[in-house]
């Protein structure tokens, strides 16, 4: 099938009101429009972004929760 078939959540392992949020609002609505699935922001602060990456890695590796994120830290 054609991906995405349902709902992608991007997870941003930072507090809401951040620097980035205008940028990462504007990407997942282009996201959403593009490709005709909502694409919706969870933010999961913590641990200096350890908390969000870590509920990324456990998820299933299907391409419906994706990590966006700086690379300090992740590297």
């Amino acid at each position: 099938g054609d991906y995405p078939s349902r709902t992608v959540r991007i997870v941003i392992p930072f507090m809401p009101g951040g620097p980035m949020e205008p940028v990462n609002r504007i990407l997942a609505e282009w996201l959403t429009r593009r490709l005709g699935q909502p694409f919706v922001i969870d933010n999961r602060p913590g641990a200096t972004g350890t908390v969000g990456a870590t509920m990324v890695s456990r998820s299933p590796p299907d391409g419906y929760t994706l990590l966006l994120s700086a690379n300090t830290g992740m590297v």
